[in-house]
């Protein structure tokens, strides 16, 4: 689990790379939200890029997705140092504020 753990960890570190060097160029998506609201979300990434889709395109897409978010995160027998580590290194990217072991974003 602690590969996974780093593995994680680099990849958010390399995001706020990314956000540091481009700016408000980056907006962040999270997963849940494009599940749950995909046309709100999509209608969101096409103002970010300024690209105009008609309604019927928001329409489709929203009917591709599948409604409830994923939880991969139960399928997994968490330690308490695992999670006090997962919980600590979060402090270091404001884009996972919204993120906690014990409550879900949405």
């Amino acid at each position: 689990m602690g590969r996974y753990i780093t593995r994680y960890f680099n990849l958010a570190a390399s995001n706020q790379r990314i956000r540091e060097q481009y700016g408000n160029a980056v907006i962040d998506i999270p997963g849940h939200e494009t599940v749950l609201r995909p046309e709100q979300t999509l209608q969101r990434l096409c103002d970010h890029l300024d690209v105009t889709c008609s309604e019927d395109y928001f329409e489709k897409c929203g009917k591709l997705m599948y409604g409830t978010p994923s939880v991969t995160r139960d399928k997994v027998v968490w330690s308490d140092a695992q999670i006090q580590r997962v919980t600590e290194m979060m402090k270091s990217y404001p884009f996972l504020e919204d993120y906690s072991y014990d409550r879900y974003p949405f």
